[in-house]
């Protein structure tokens, strides 16, 4: 089969952009920023592996060639979704609450994704080639879409629930990106020539690097600690969620605080 990159390459700009962005703008001093920042390096992977795996396909490359590209493609691919629900969880500030037993029971259906692909050398059961050295899916392939599925659906899911507790400009991109990462999968079963998936979600995450905190916004850049706009931004959620005490200690001498 004859891929069309098109929209790969648009994928590959889009993700680097936002990577770029991420670096230089937002910063990484939140922790919510650092799991959005390795979602969209794992974006970012799973493009350019992508188009390795297209291009090797194309020019009838070795199978190790096209093993290499469909393995980093798959691996990273299958921890996006996973990541991005770890990313909405750190937002609403329920990761620190997060128990062992919950993070065992949150990563098992990945794990199954990774055992599936690194057993795939052996069992052949979520891609394999035919006798004319085409690229053709397993039956274990669409498991690794449906676990996907299931995280993206928990993303929506958490997304919609907790909407209140997060800004509109932070909970529309949430609510938003879910739909774009099932609207590409069902497309490629009518045109599978065309890669489109790397593309949706390249521009789902360039939508949410527009919603999360600046470092210029929640750090002061003359004390470099957090400013008005972090603590706002921290008690809004609690006090979202049924109020809490604050309690505010205004040091004797000081003339602001």
């Amino acid at each position: 089969m004859q891929y069309n990159i098109d929209f790969d390459i648009a994928a590959f700009v889009i993700s680097l952009f936002t990577v770029y962005s991420v670096l230089t703008k937002k910063g990484l001093r939140i922790t919510a920023n650092r799991i959005y920042f390795a979602v969209c390096l794992c974006s970012l992977i799973s493009t350019i592996s992508d188009l390795g795996s297209a291009v090797a396909n194309i020019n009838h490359a070795s199978f190790a060639l096209q093993d290499f590209w469909n393995y980093i493609y798959l691996t990273f691919h299958s921890i996006l979704a996973f990541g991005f629900v770890i990313f909405i969880l750190a937002l609403l500030r329920f990761t620190p609450r997060m128990r062992l037993r919950h993070w065992i029971a949150f990563s098992f259906p990945m794990a199954a994704q990774l055992a599936a692909i690194l057993l795939n050398p052996f069992t052949r059961l979520v891609f394999t080639y035919s006798q004319a050295g085409a690229y053709e899916r397993g039956p274990l392939y669409f498991l690794l879409y449906a676990i996907g599925f299931l995280y993206m659906l928990a993303a929506l899911i958490l997304s919609y629930a907790f909407r209140e507790t997060l800004t509109k400009r932070k909970s529309m991109p949430l609510l938003v990106m879910p739909l774009l990462m099932f609207i590409p999968v069902i497309l490629q079963i009518y045109i599978p020539h065309i890669l489109l998936e790397n593309f949706f979600q390249a521009t789902g995450l360039m939508g949410i690097l527009y919603s999360i905190e600046d470092r210029i916004d929640a750090v002061d850049p003359v004390t470099n600690l957090g400013s008005r706009y972090g603590f706002l931004d921290a008690m809004a959620r609690p006090m979202a969620r049924g109020g809490g005490i604050v309690i505010a200690v205004k040091p004797g001498g000081l003339r602001y605080y």
